[in-house]
């Protein structure tokens, strides 16, 4: 009886020795490699053009004098537009600067051969104006797209000779008469278009040229300022 009773005792405490050992053993920490998860940035909202130093052109006139008038630099007095001027005024970044004034029936385009782009810049109305920006410009003016911009929302146009058609339209686009973020991507026969980081127009059209780009207004007034361009490769 005391050898069973000894034996118990034994087979007890190795059972108890080899439980405590696993417990042990698994509560020791064991070091995990470091995993670096890279987020996109993402663009959403206003912003304040500025250059990257990879744009093929960038303009925020301030190498122009004060109430210096069209043309200037590569800029040229569009088709069919009286001519605009710089003058001082404060500026998208809050700071006071130069900026391009453009009243009604006022315009300015810069040759150029970009058939595929990203056109930026930051714009601002006056009361109920109406204004346009230009992209695949003809050299004479009279073929293009332009993106437009009013009280009634956004459109983007193309025209030629005397024929001017609207091919998209969003009319939920509320605008303020603060400074604005537009930015225009054209690929192929795709092309978008953000207002202050949100996606406003994205169709497709089969006319794919290469062109210019410009600015002008088409009531009241709109300043223009931080222009930038980049090819798509």
């Amino acid at each position: 009886m005391r050898r069973l009773i000894l034996l118990f005792v034994i087979v007890g405490a190795m059972i108890l020795f080899v439980g405590t050992s696993c417990e042990s053993r698994v509560q020791v920490p064991v070091p995990l490699p470091e995993v670096k998860v890279e987020v996109p940035e993402v663009e959403l909202g206003f912003k304040v053009v500025k250059p990257t130093g990879t744009e093929d052109l960038f303009e925020d006139f301030e190498s122009y004098g004060q109430g210096e008038v069209a043309p200037f630099g590569p800029w040229k007095v569009l088709e069919g537009f009286n001519a605009p001027h710089v003058e001082e005024g404060v500026q998208a970044d809050k700071t006071i600067g130069k900026v391009l004034r453009a009243d009604i029936g006022r315009g300015i385009f810069t040759l150029g051969e970009w058939t595929n782009l990203t056109l930026e810049c930051n714009l601002k109305r006056e009361g109920s104006a109406e204004g346009r920006v230009y992209f695949r410009l003809s050299e004479d003016g009279k073929k293009g797209f332009y993106v437009s911009f009013s009280e009634y929302g956004v459109a983007l146009h193309k025209f030629a000779g005397s024929i001017d058609m609207k091919i998209a339209e969003n009319k939920g686009v509320k605008l303020s008469g603060d400074w604005m973020y537009l930015k225009i991507l054209a690929e192929g026969e795709r092309i978008e278009v953000f207002l202050n980081g949100k996606k406003v127009i994205d169709v497709t059209d089969s006319d794919v040229f290469s062109g210019g780009i410009g600015m002008a207004t088409t009531f009241q007034t709109v300043f223009f300022d931080n222009v930038r361009v980049e090819t798509i490769e």
